[in-house]
C-alpha cells in the first residue's frame, strides 16, 4: 500500500520565504518512504497562485525518481479561515486568482478536479463547526459533488503547549467527522520537519481514493491516516508563526492565533 503526505509548505511558494529550499524538499522526498507528496502553499483572497505554481514546478524539476508523484494543492486564506484544495490540476492555477468567498473557493477546487480539505478545523485559523456545516450543506443541496475531508493535524499535536489544549482540537475534529460522517486524513502542516511524520495510506490512485473516501465518509477504507508517535515541539516554526501573527495584530488589531489563544485560556483551569 502506498503512502502520501498531505499539507506541506515550501520556501519559494509563499511570501514568507520560510522553510526548506526546493532542492532540499526534492531530496528529502526521494529519500523518504513517502510515495506521494501534496504541496499546499498559501494563496490569499485576490492573490494569484503564481508563487505556489512556480515552486511546484521547480521542485518537480529536481526530482528524478518520483517526478509524477508530486501533486499540487493550495491552502486558501479566507476571512478568518483556511481551506485546502487537494490534488488539483496545476495548469488551471497558473494565472488564477483566489476567489473572494467560501462557496466560490469550494466550487473552484472541484472545477480544478480537486477535493476540499479542512485543515486544523478547531485550531488557529480553523473554519469551525459552522463552516464545516455550511460546506456540507452545499454538498447536500447538490452544489458540490464531494463532501469535505477533515484534517487531523500533526502540527497541533507537536505545538508547544503547557496544557496540551491544541491536542484537544484534533479530538474535536475527529468527533465532528464521526458525527457528520466525514472522512479523515492526516495533515503535516509544516515547512521544516520530515515529510513522513504524518501520512496517509491509500490503495493506488490518491486523487481517486480521496474522492471515494469523501463519498463513503468516516468509516471508509480508501484513506487511512497516521500521525507519528514522535511528538516534538516545532520550535522554529512556532516562533515564526507567533512573529507573523504579532505583526498582523500590531497592524490590524486582530490575529487568528492570539484570538484562539485567548479563547483557549478561558477554558483552562489553572
Amino acid at each position: 500500500m502506498p503512502f502520501a503526505t498531505i499539507h506541506f509548505h515550501t520556501k519559494e511558494g509563499e511570501n514568507l520565504r520560510l522553510g526548506k529550499s526546493s532542492r532540499d524538499i526534492a531530496k528529502d522526498f526521494e529519500k523518504s518512504r513517502i510515495d506521494y507528496l501534496v504541496l499546499t502553499d498559501k494563496v490569499s483572497i485576490g492573490e494569484r497562485a503564481r508563487l505556489p505554481v512556480k515552486a511546484f514546478k521547480r521542485i518537480k524539476s529536481y526530482l528524478s525518481k518520483k517526478k509524477e508523484n508530486l501533486l499540487f494543492g493550495l491552502e486558501f486564506i479566507g476571512q478568518g479561515y483556511h481551506l485546502l484544495g487537494i490534488c488539483m490540476e496545476v495548469e488551471k492555477w497558473e494565472k488564477e486568482k483566489c476567489p473572494s468567498s467560501l462557496e466560490e473557493i469550494c466550487y473552484k477546487i472541484e472545477e480544478s478536479d480537486g477535493v476540499i480539505g479542512i485543515p486544523h478545523p478547531f485550531g488557529p485559523c480553523g473554519i469551525g463547526r459552522k463552516g464545516i456545516e455550511y460546506i456540507c450543506a452545499l454538498q447536500e443541496k447538490g452544489y458540490l459533488k464531494y463532501k469535505p475531508l477533515i484534517e487531523v493535524s500533526f502540527y497541533l499535536e507537536s505545538f508547544p503547549s503547557r496544557h496540551r489544549g491544541l491536542r484537544r482540537e484534533n479530538k474535536r475534529a475527529i468527533e465532528i467527522a464521526r458525527s457528520k460522517n466525514l472522512a479523515l486524513y492526516a495533515g503535516l502542516d509544516s515547512r521544516f520537519s520530515r515529510i513522513d511524520l504524518a501520512y496517509n495510506e491509500f490503495s493506488s490512485d490518491l486523487a481517486k481514493d480521496l474522492k471515494e473516501a469523501s463519498l463513503k465518509g468516516f468509516k471508509n477504507s480508501n484513506i487511512i491516516p497516521y500521525i507519528s508517535p514522535v511528538h516534538f515541539p516545532m520550535w522554529r516554526e512556532t516562533a515564526y508563526l507567533v512573529r507573523d501573527n504579532l505583526m498582523h495584530f500590531l497592524r490590524n488589531g486582530n490575529s487568528a492565533l492570539f484570538n484562539f489563544a485567548l479563547n483557549s485560556l478561558r477554558r483552562f483551569t489553572f
